[in-house]
């Protein structure tokens, strides 16, 4: 008899201290809801959509620094063409018509022009020009390959953070069934 009042009051204290936990679990969900709610297991975690790679070429494709750095890349290859094209003889053609006088009918006026530049000499400007468009493009590259690499890197971090998750979850659920 004193084995059954030791397990009414064992059942008592296990009742306290199931309604005390399911307190807990609803003040760190930030919930007043009622404390009479029913656990359920989890459901399974959804199965994910694509693979790795397809992963690495979205982020490849999409994100916005690498959009943003191979905009650069463009621009620094327009500029290092604009600058070897700077000993290139210039032509540019001007045109004007235009009327004059105080009365009718106005004189008229036209003039035309075609001037032609051919540079002979400016101290080496286009050469030193073109270096520095050849190293901007050469350091927009690096800056390309590097943030493509981090960016890999943190989709495969990524990857293997939720495979090690549902790993974790499969143990806790073999641990719950085994008791």
């Amino acid at each position: 008899e004193a084995n059954l009042f030791q397990a009414r009051a064992d059942l008592t204290s296990g009742e306290h201290d199931v309604q005390t936990a399911r307190l807990l679990l609803l003040n760190s969900m930030g919930l007043d809801g009622p404390s009479d709610f029913e656990l359920v297991e989890a459901p399974p975690p959804p199965a994910l959509a694509g693979t790795l790679d397809e992963w690495r070429q979205e982020a490849e494709e999409n994100h916005p620094d690498l959009r943003a750095l191979r905009m650069q890349v463009a621009a620094a290859q327009n500029f290092l063409r604009a600058a070897r094209l700077g000993d290139n003889p210039t032509l540019s053609g001007t045109a004007k018509l235009g009327w004059s006088g105080d009365e009718t009918p106005l004189d008229r006026s036209w003039s035309l022009g075609v001037p032609l530049s051919i540079p002979v000499f400016n101290g080496f400007l286009t050469r030193e020009q073109a270096a520095a468009a050849a190293a901007r493009l050469a350091a927009v590259n690096f800056a390309l390959e590097n943030r493509r690499r981090q960016i890999r890197l943190a989709v495969e971090e990524a990857a293997q953070s939720i495979r090690d998750a549902v790993e974790r979850i499969e143990k806790a659920r073999q641990r719950i069934k085994t008791g």
